[in-house]
């Protein structure tokens, strides 16, 4: 969902992760959003960072003042305009659309070819804007997109794979 009136600010963390670092980081982009707070965080970061995944997640809700945060971990970061391969880095958006009412849905078990996962259902019948994450490995994410466009079809439709790394099949 990017509306109009939306606002966004982003940074990279790079190298080993230490907290308080981390957490300035993050300060320092809840303030460049101020009064308000971010409606959504999205977060990636490379595969030797999730074992840190609470903690991260929670410096973000915490001192980011954002109570949504979707992402995944990843083989590489993009961030601006740098792409950070076999280095520990996060990635993080925050996205502040006040008009927005945000909700989230996970599933865990691949829905069969043509249906919708149940979580899913409420979105699609609601007027809005979806962003997906799935995992290429589990779930057939072109199959699931196209029953979903056919459900709600959408003007715009963009995306990416992003994976661990390419021989462990897991995201």
């Amino acid at each position: 969902f990017i509306s109009v009136n939306s606002r966004t600010v982003t940074a990279v963390f790079k190298g080993p992760f230490h907290a308080p670092s981390f957490r300035k980081v993050i300060e320092g982009m809840r303030k460049e959003l101020e009064p308000a707070p971010s409606s959504l965080a999205l977060v990636f970061m490379t595969s030797d960072m999730v074992p840190l995944a609470s903690e991260i997640l929670e410096t973000i809700r915490v001192d980011g003042h954002c109570s949504r945060v979707i992402g995944a971990s990843t083989w590489a970061v993009v961030c601006d305009k740098e792409e950070l391969e076999d280095r520990s880095s996060i990635g993080v958006m925050l996205l502040q659309s006040p008009d927005a009412k945000v909700q989230s849905c996970h599933f865990e078990n691949p829905p069969s070819p043509g249906v919708l996962p149940e979580p899913l259902t409420p979105l699609v019948q609601e007027k809005t804007e979806l962003l997906a994450f799935l995992d290429p490995f589990t779930v057939d994410a072109v199959g699931l997109l196209k029953t979903l466009n056919k459900r709600k079809p959408c003007p715009t439709v963009s995306g990416g794979l992003a994976s661990s790394t390419p021989l462990s099949r897991r995201t």
